[in-house]
């Protein structure tokens, strides 16, 4: 049991690192979501204003 210990305690330091590698790309990736997905709510502004145009468009075209 108690080399079972000494096997745990090199693992719970790289568990560690390892969370902490996790938590900064999951930080990471969530600012980067963010972000992305501010740019397409204004990608879809532009798409809305668009989109009326297209309908007269088609009515013109009929």
């Amino acid at each position: 049991f108690e080399k079972h210990l000494d096997m745990l305690s090199p693992t719970r330091s790289s568990v560690e690192a390892i969370l902490k590698t996790v938590i900064t790309t999951v930080s990471t990736i969530l600012q980067e979501s963010t972000s992305a997905t501010a740019e397409r709510q204004e990608e879809s502004n532009d798409a809305d204003d668009s989109e009326p145009s297209k309908k007269k468009f088609k009515d013109d075209t009929e």
